[in-house]
Parts: C-alpha cells; sequence; structure tokens
C-alpha cells in the first residue's frame, strides 16, 4: 500500500509546477492563451455552427444540374462495351455517321423517343448508320455502344435526361445494310415515332428474330424475310407488305388498325386488335392462325398462298369477313357483329357462332358443319359436308339451298322458320325441330 500512494503522489507533483520532476520552464512550449471573440454586445462568445450535410449535398446537386444543363446530355458507361458515340452535341446540326463491318455486327438494338427509324438496303457491304437531327428546336441525341466481343450494336436515347425544353423536335435514324447481312437480332423500339423497314427483297433474310414496337407512331415493313416476325403498336397504325417468316408471326395493336398483304408463317400466325381493324389478304401459316378484335372489324382474304392447320377468328362486337383458304378446322364467333364467310375448304369441322349477329355462308366444304346464333339469321348456300350438320337459331331465321348433307342434317329453331332449297340430304334422318308458330319449308 505504501508504494501505492507514493506513486500517486507522484503523480500529483508532476502535474505541479514547484513539484519535483516539473519540465524546466525554458523547455516548455510556448503558450497563448485564445483570443476571445467579440460579440459587439459584450456578450460572452458563441461557438461557430457546423453546415448540415443535407444542405451541402443540395449545393452539389444543384451545380450537377447545372452542368447537365449546359451539355444537354448525360451517358452512362457500360461495363465491357466500347462507346462509339459518334452523335454529337445539340449545338452540332450536323448529320453523323457510323459505320461497321457487317461482319462484326450480329444484333441490332435501337431504343429511342420520338424520333423516327428507317431500315433500308445499300449497295455497299458493311453497315452504316446516320442520324439526322430535327432543323430547328432541342432534342434528345442518340448514343451509339457496340460490344465487339458479342457484335451487340445499342443505339439509345433512354439514358438522355433533358430538363426545361419544351420544344424538343424528331429526328430521324437510319440504318442501311447490304442485302447479304444476316443479324441474329433486329429489335427496333420507339415512343412517338414512326418505324419503317423497306428491303430489296425476301431473297435473303433480314434477321433470325425481327421485332418492332411503337406506342404512338406508325409501323411500315415491306419485303421482310425473317426467322420470325413481330410488330405491335398501341396506337399506331400498323401496315406489312410481303412478310415471310420461317417460324411464328404476331401482329397487334390496341387501338391502331393492322393492314396486311402477302403475309406467310412456317409456324403459327397471330394478329390481335382491341378496337382497331384488322385487313388482311393473301396470308397463309402451316400452323395454327388466330385472328381476334374486340370492337374492331376483321376481313380475312386469303389466295390459298400457304394452307392454315387450325383457324380462330373472334370478333366481339365487330364485323367479320373471311373468305378463300383452305385449313384443318374453322372456328368463327362474333357477338353482336355479322359473320361472312365464302368459299372455304376444312378437311375437319367448321364452326360459326354468332349472338345477335347474322350469319351468311357461301361456299363452304367441311367434314362437318355447325352454325348457332340466338337472335341473328342463318344462311348457308352452296354447301358440302361429308358428315352431320348442326344448325341452331333461337328466334332467328334457317335458310339453307344448294348444300349436300352426307350426313344427319339437325335444325333447331324456336320461334324462327326454316327453309330448305335443293338441300340433297336424307330427309328420313333428319331432324327438324321448331317452335308451332314457326313455319318449315323444304323445296
Amino acid at each position: 500500500m505504501s508504494n501505492d500512494n507514493d506513486n500517486n503522489k507522484d503523480f500529483i507533483d508532476m502535474r505541479d509546477e514547484g513539484s519535483r520532476g516539473a519540465i524546466p520552464p525554458e523547455q516548455q512550449a510556448p503558450h497563448h492563451a485564445p483570443t476571445p471573440v467579440s460579440t459587439g454586445s459584450g456578450e460572452p462568445p458563441r461557438k461557430r455552427r457546423r453546415m448540415p450535410g443535407w444542405v451541402i449535398a443540395l449545393i452539389f446537386l444543384g451545380i450537377g444540374l447545372a452542368v447537365g444543363l449546359s451539355n444537354f446530355n448525360f451517358n452512362f458507361g457500360f461495363g465491357g462495351v466500347r462507346d462509339v458515340g459518334f452523335i454529337r452535341q445539340a449545338s452540332d446540326r450536323d448529320l453523323t455517321t457510323l459505320t461497321l463491318a457487317a461482319s462484326d455486327v450480329s444484333n441490332i438494338n435501337v431504343r429511342l423517343g420520338i424520333d423516327c427509324i428507317h431500315v433500308e438496303t445499300h449497295n455497299g457491304r458493311d453497315i452504316r448508320i446516320v442520324y439526322n437531327p430535327p432543323r430547328t428546336g432541342n432534342y434528345n441525341r442518340p448514343i451509339y455502344n457496340f460490344n465487339e466481343r458479342t457484335g451487340q450494336l445499342e443505339i439509345f436515347t433512354e439514358s438522355n435526361l433533358v430538363i426545361g425544353i419544351n420544344n424538343t423536335r424528331a429526328g430521324s435514324l437510319r440504318i442501311y445494310l447490304p442485302d447479304e447481312s444476316i443479324l441474329s437480332d433486329l429489335t427496333l423500339r420507339t415512343s412517338t415515332g414512326n418505324i419503317n423497314v423497306a428491303m430489296q427483297s425476301t431473297a435473303s433474310r433480314l434477321a433470325d428474330n425481327v421485332s418492332l414496337h411503337s406506342t404512338t407512331g406508325r409501323i411500315n415493313a415491306m419485303r421482310v424475310s425473317a426467322g420470325s416476325f413481330s410488330a405491335s403498336s398501341t396506337t399506331g397504325r400498323i401496315e406489312l407488305n410481303v412478310i415471310e417468316s420461317d417460324n411464328n408471326l404476331t401482329v397487334s395493336s390496341t387501338t391502331g388498325n393492322i393492314d396486311g398483304t402477302n403475309l406467310t408463317a412456317g409456324r403459327n400466325m397471330s394478329v390481335t386488335a382491341t378496337t382497331g381493324r384488322i385487313n388482311l389478304t393473301n396470308v397463309g401459316a402451316e400452323g395454327d392462325g388466330e385472328f381476334r378484335s374486340t370492337t374492331g372489324n376483321i376481313n380475312l382474304t386469303s389466295s390459298i398462298v400457304r394452307d392454315f392447320n387450325n383457324v380462330t377468328i373472334n370478333a366481339s362486337t365487330g364485323r367479320i369477313t373471311a373468305s378463300d383458304f383452305n385449313a384443318n378446322s374453322v372456328n368463327i364467333r362474333s357477338t353482336t357483329g355479322n359473320i361472312n364467310v365464302d368459299r372455304i375448304d376444312t378437311t375437319s369441322d367448321f364452326t360459326a357462332t354468332a349472338s345477335t349477329g347474322r350469319i351468311e355462308a357461301n361456299g363452304i366444304r367441311a367434314n362437318m358443319f355447325q352454325f348457332t346464333t340466338t337472335t341473328g339469321n342463318i344462311s348457308l348456300d352452296n354447301g358440302s359436308t361429308a358428315n352431320n350438320a348442326s344448325f341452331q337459331a333461337s328466334t332467328g331465321r334457317v335458310n339453307i339451298s344448294n348444300t349436300e348433307i352426307r350426313g344427319v342434317l339437325d335444325v333447331r329453331t324456336t320461334t324462327g322458320n326454316v327453309n330448305l332449297t335443293n338441300v340433297n340430304t336424307d330427309m328420313n334422318r333428319a331432324n327438324i325441330t321448331t317452335n308451332r308458330t314457326a313455319n318449315v319449308t323444304i323445296n
């Protein structure tokens, strides 16, 4: 215990200037008393406050926005991707061109905002891309990124940020491809711009997969050969002419109309619209064909360019017109719209169903007929079936003429009349059921 007290005594003595072990005055560092801060009012000095972190963050954010507005663009890099952004600043109105060897490019993916996209062939052996900015107004310049290892070329404007610009104008991006160029994938997307693809011929394939999408812009494609082909639009119109797909061919629109001529698919073909009209001529697929519209009309005419497997045509309130094609089976359905079909051959079943719409058929040949309507009339002329034929109408009228039915004829109505004229069938096996108020005429 005496040792501990001695240590404590030494510690106290060392803090005392006059005690043993004190530092001599000549070895001590000079000492300056702090200068008091005068407040001007005789009050004691106050400590300075540090600036909050969020205030500093706002200052740096304002500086960043100012720099961004001065350049009108922000570019984001991609790991392993070489930026070949030859598109210049918004103040430069010159055309900008990018040229790549066709053998180096396998995929082209374009995502633009308001600019139009044009794809066409040229006599060269390279891929040439030209951006033509608008003559007046501000615009978002596209960015080119090319991955030399994978051959992926990206052209996009999603990474551009434009603030406080109300007069933005649309430019045009043109992609020139050689005839012998075969891409693995060609994807073109734009929000309000139009998309135009016009190749020289379908002798060579454009790409293994071709995908076109525009929100409000129009889509036009002509003489395109692809492994698979798809085109979609929300409110824009879609026009297709001479499209050959080795696999599936898919077209969809919400409110825009769809017009197609000379469309063929090695597998399935699907064309759908919500309120838009569907108008197709000379179409065919080795697989199934599906054509749907909610309120728009459907017009399907084929010159037997390729036989379908199974065909489904569905319109809720729109009118359906179909003619001149072959299929394994055909199923046509409408709720309130009328159905008009002519010269359709099926090796299996032909079915037409309408709720309040009218059904008019001419020159239908099938293994079996089935026509059904609630209040609409049913009319069949110059038909032929190798098996049974069924006609059901609640209050509608049934008219059958110049038709051969080798199986059993079954006709059912509630109040609608039945008229049979020059119907070649075994009437002993026929089943005709009507209400007492309905008239049945057989000639």
